[in-house]
């Protein structure tokens, strides 16, 4: 009898541990939309301890014609509950809103940026735009896969200006420029 409270035991700390990698895992499905939205595979990273809160296809205003449109992804330090999306014709949302504190947000855009030496700073071995302000902001903006990255943090006591130089190195390494 002890051997099979044991068995449940293990059971349910493994399947509490699966539920929550996938809890903070982006659905296929929604790879799956933005693949078909872009027509190119855009790299959607996950982290397990800031999950994707909000991901959305950014068009450009009604009368503007131009084929630009963003991919934003909002990673927060906790999921927290599903809101309504508000109907906006320029804004299609793939996944959430959820309303967890946002930690950081990753852009991608179908336009590449001007990299021009202003606060340039070099990053695992590629040069990016690269700002921090008021010791409370990192903003990094780079070229990759036919459009560019533009990545937004803010910082705090957990969340600190290395763990945002980690973030951006783990998405310098997955879309680098071919």
């Amino acid at each position: 009898m002890k051997k099979l409270g044991a068995f449940f035991v293990i059971a349910a700390a493994l399947l509490s541990g699966g539920c929550s990698l996938e809890a903070n895992a982006v659905p296929k499905d929604v790879k799956s939309d933005i693949q078909k939205e872009f027509g190119i595979d855009i790299y959607v990273p996950e982290f397990g301890d800031y999950p994707v809160t909000h991901a959305a296809v950014i068009y450009p205003p009604a009368g503007i014609e131009t084929n630009k449109k963003d991919l934003a992804l909002s990673y927060g330090s906790e999921l927290g509950k599903l809101e309504d999306a508000a109907a906006n014709e320029e804004i299609k949302s793939l996944y959430g809103p959820y309303n967890g504190k946002r930690q950081f947000t990753l852009t991608y855009s179908t336009y590449k940026i001007d990299i021009d030496g202003n606060a340039e700073r070099e990053v695992d071995g590629e040069k990016i735009q690269y700002s921090e302000s008021d010791g409370k902001y990192v903003f990094a903006n780079f070229n990759a896969d036919g459009g560019s990255y533009r990545l937004e943090f803010l910082l705090d006591k957990e969340f600190s200006e290395e763990d945002a130089l980690d973030v951006i190195e783990d998405v310098l390494k997955h879309t680098e420029e071919k």
